[in-house]
């Protein structure tokens, strides 16, 4: 119900209830066949069912989710408390709603308990310490904050008193850090100093409810962490021998210029391309695969033409052998008329003639088909002896680039790297003279 409901229902609890102690008897000429009381009667109980009813949904909210429904249960709260206004509703509901406030007020008070045992655990750093539940705790009362402002429900701020205890905690770790001293000399300050970055960094979840733990809680924790990384940085500086000896120094360079005879070989590979008349491999690779391509495209043309051709050299066949027949007739019908002419008609001569120059033609077609396809096929050869050859130029050395990528990579040589030195000539010379120029730095 809105505000305005409810103060409706106040205002018709009020009319119905003075209406009763005025008229006794059912009021026939406004149409009410009860008494009045009878009506007022009724609608208390409407209004006390509706009561129960927020009692229960209070009750179900609270036992699901405890604390985290108290945003909730607020709004149904101040409905039952308007709802209590009107006296009548007030002593019948006064068993129910003090029920419900008692549940939570208990829940609240556990929780007070609670939150006065850790906190003290809380101050010490003991490695035990729950901090999901100091978060809970803490969550619980920022959120019952307005159970607590209901005077009669008053049980002290406690969240006042947390927020001030949490930053004191803070105000002491600030002053204690100053104290330690992070270096390499003094190994348990450098514990010490983790273990409070490591404190500081769970006690961030309460930065949403008390955000005034923020800015104390990043300081101290900043100085630590910067503190510790200078000396983890000190202690690589001059303590990683290894990084400054000789030895490491002329292992890199070694391995660098094994990169170079890989690079040399690279370069010897690709003037080998350059003699046969290829810019580089991709041209190579490119040529083979348009070759390929094309004797692919040409073989299938030319299976397809023979079949043609094979199929009209059969119909041919069978023309031919029709002619034969008919040459015969022919032959044997000018015997008995005695014909002079003895010759075979000039329409079959001709197509004889023409289905022989049709054939000469495809077969030719398919001559030069075939041919075209031996000359791609021979230098297709040639390009993939190029590539074998090729390929072998770059095998001699690719077990030195691996032994050399390895060694670089667990120095701190990016794969990218590794492959612009091998690719850039210059650019490896000038780092094989740096390490020669930071060698002779150590030893002078």
């Amino acid at each position: 119900l809105g505000k305005s409901d409810i103060e409706q229902l106040e205002m018709n609890a009020d009319i119905l209830e003075r209406a009763s102690n005025v008229f006794e008897l059912p009021c026939q000429h406004i149409n009410l066949d009860k008494s009045t009381k009878q009506v007022f009667q009724s609608f208390l109980g409407e209004v006390v069912v509706y009561f129960e009813r927020i009692s229960q949904k209070i009750a179900s909210l609270f036992e699901k989710q405890r604390h985290q429904a108290f945003d909730e249960i607020k709004d149904f709260m101040f409905i039952m408390d308007d709802l209590r206004k009107i006296k009548s509703v007030e002593q019948r509901t006064q068993r129910s709603y003090f029920q419900t406030v008692e549940h939570i007020v208990g829940y609240l008070r556990d929780v007070h308990k609670d939150i006065e045992l850790i906190l003290p655990l809380l101050m010490k750093q003991n490695p035990s310490f729950d901090y999901n539940r100091l978060f809970e705790c803490v969550s619980c009362m920022h959120r019952s904050k307005w159970i607590e402002e209901r005077q009669e429900w008053r049980y002290g701020n406690l969240m006042d008193e947390v927020k001030n205890k949490l930053l004191f905690h803070l105000c002491e770790l600030e002053q204690s850090s100053k104290y330690l001293e992070l270096d390499i000399d003094h190994p348990d300050h450098l514990e010490q100093g983790r273990k409070i970055v490591e404190h500081l960094e769970k006690l961030n979840r309460l930065e949403s409810i008390i955000p005034e733990i923020a800015n104390h809680s990043k300081e101290v924790g900043m100085k630590i962490e910067y503190a510790i990384r200078a000396t983890v940085s000190t202690i690589e500086h001059e303590f990683s021998l290894e990084k400054r000896g000789v030895r490491y120094q002329k292992e890199i360079k070694e391995q660098l210029e094994k990169l170079k005879v890989y690079a040399e070989s690279l370069n010897h590979a690709n003037a080998y391309l350059q003699q046969k008349g290829l810019k580089n491999a991709r041209e190579l690779d490119f040529r083979i695969q348009s070759i390929e391509d094309e004797i692919k495209m040409n073989t299938t043309d030319f299976e397809k033409k023979k079949n043609n051709f094979d199929k009209e050299n059969q119909r041919i066949d069978e023309e031919i052998s029709k002619l034969v027949d008919i040459k015969e007739n022919y032959q044997q019908l000018a015997k008995k008329a005695n014909w002079r002419d003895k010759t075979i008609p000039q329409k079959a001569i001709d197509f004889l003639k023409e289905q022989e120059n049709r054939a000469k033609t495809e077969f030719e077609t398919l001559k030069k088909t075939q041919t075209r396809i031996e000359e791609l096929d021979n230098n297709l050869k040639e390009y993939q002896q190029i590539q074998k050859e090729f390929q072998q130029l770059q095998q001699k050395e690719k077990v030195i680039l691996k032994t050399a990528s390895k060694f670089l990579k667990s120095r701190g040589f990016s794969d990218l790297e590794i492959s612009r030195l091998a690719s850039d000539k210059n650019e490896l010379i000038e780092k094989i003279g740096k390490y020669e120029r930071e060698i002779d730095n150590i030893k002078g």
